[in-house]
C-alpha cells in the first residue's frame, strides 16, 4: 500500500486558534498580502484590540510529510466584529481560506515577522 498517510499537526499550548477568512480586498483589487482572520470567541471591536502585534503562525504539511510554517503579526483591526488583518512573511494561499491560523500570545516587533 503507498497510500499517502497525512500528517495530524498539533497546535501549541500558547496559542489561540483563527480562522482564515479572506484576503483583504475592495471593489476591484484583493490585497494578498494582507490576511483577514477571525478570531474565536472574539465578536467586538476592543477584544480584539488586546492582540495588535500579536505573533500568528500557519502551519502546512509538504509533500514530503514534513511541517512547514509561515509566520506573521497581526497589525490591526477590520471593522467592528472582531476580525484582524495579519501581515505574513509569505503571503497565504487562496486554498488555505477557512483553514485554522494561530495566534501566540506574545508581541513582536514590526520587523521580527
Amino acid at each position: 500500500m503507498t497510500a499517502a498517510v497525512e500528517q495530524q499537526i498539533v497546535p501549541p499550548k500558547t496559542a489561540i486558534p483563527a480562522i482564515f477568512v479572506s484576503h483583504r480586498r475592495g471593489l476591484r483589487k484583493i490585497k494578498p498580502q494582507q490576511a483577514l482572520l477571525k478570531i474565536n470567541n472574539v465578536v467586538s471591536r476592543d477584544q480584539a484590540k488586546n492582540y495588535i502585534g500579536n505573533s500568528v503562525v500557519f502551519y502546512t504539511v509538504g509533500k514530503d510529510g514534513s511541517q512547514r510554517s509561515n509566520y506573521g503579526r497581526i497589525m490591526s483591526i477590520h471593522g467592528k466584529s472582531g476580525i484582524v488583518k495579519a501581515k505574513f512573511s509569505r503571503n497565504l494561499p487562496p486554498k488555505a481560506i477557512s483553514t485554522l491560523v494561530y495566534i501566540k500570545l506574545y508581541k513582536v516587533g514590526e520587523h521580527e515577522i
